[in-house]
């Protein structure tokens, strides 16, 4: 996913991770679950530069699916890893790039959650549904992860990264009966 001098990368998480949602958001928190009208700034960037690496920032940002106890009491959560994530510039539009990518982890963590609930309604979820629903979520997300970057060049195309904000805005507003607070 390397492209020029920009470098994102994004993981789908399948596992159990100990993440508390919390009513306030603290960049100095590890991890910064998705939440309504939050947004990243170049504070919530705690990693240490890798010196290694030919781009000037490395941002995660993941869905994670935490098994509890019952199929039905399943978490499914967007998260920004702060303490994974680092930058060595600070250009506005580069972190209006990620905050689409932080948004566009949410929507699929609202699809995941749409589809759970709709398989419990329909008395089909199970451990095999639930795993093929979330697998076949992360295919999509990964998709269009990679269609948003190339469509707006990782964020240096104006237009397209405007697009994209409508598009995932609208996103997330038309499965805002699935977020979570």
């Amino acid at each position: 996913m390397i492209q020029g001098r920009l470098f994102f990368i994004t993981c789908f998480v399948l596992a159990t991770l100990q993440i508390q949602a919390q009513n306030t958001y603290d960049a100095t928190k590890d991890y910064l679950v998705w939440k309504q009208d939050f947004a990243l700034t170049w504070e919530s960037y705690k990693g240490e530069p890798d010196n290694s690496l030919t781009s000037e920032y490395q941002a995660l940002t993941y869905v994670s699916f935490l098994p509890v106890g019952k199929t039905q009491d399943a978490k499914v959560v967007c998260v920004f890893d702060a303490k994974s994530s680092w930058t060595t510039t600070q250009s506005g539009s580069l972190l209006n790039h990620h905050q689409v990518h932080f948004d566009l982890g949410e929507v699929y963590a609202r699809r995941i959650r749409r589809d759970l609930q709709a398989l419990l309604t329909e008395g089909n979820l199970n451990e095999r549904t639930q795993l093929e629903t979330v697998e076949k979520n992360y295919e999509l997300y990964s998709e269009e992860f990679n269609q948003y970057n190339d469509e707006t060049s990782h964020g240096i195309d104006k237009a397209q990264q405007q697009v994209w904000l409508r598009k995932v805005t609208n996103a997330l507003r038309q499965l805002s009966e699935y977020k979570i607070d």
